[in-house]
């Protein structure tokens, strides 16, 4: 998905996180979820993110797909607030 100044961003589902590439980069940079890939269920973690979308004042709203939710990250925001799904499967 592309954010509102056009920055790529990428559900990576196998190593459980989400990362903006700028147009040029050669590595991305972390925006939600683990720096090393851990799976998790905690505000910070996901289990196999599958879709993002953002809404119109830039908040990230990521598919959390093995742990049955929607999380919110606010802009800038450091962890996640479910807004869909029970956590569970």
């Amino acid at each position: 998905a592309f954010d509102r100044k056009n920055i790529l961003h990428v559900a990576e589902h196998n190593n459980n996180r989400v990362v903006k590439w700028r147009q040029g980069a050669s590595t991305g940079i972390l925006v939600a979820g683990s720096r090393e890939g851990y799976i998790g269920m905690d505000s910070t973690t996901f289990n196999r993110p599958r879709g993002i979308v953002f809404d119109t004042d830039g908040n990230l709203y990521v598919s959390d797909s093995m742990n049955a939710r929607v999380q919110k990250w606010p802009v800038r925001a450091t962890s996640g607030i479910t807004v869909a799904g029970t956590g569970k499967k």
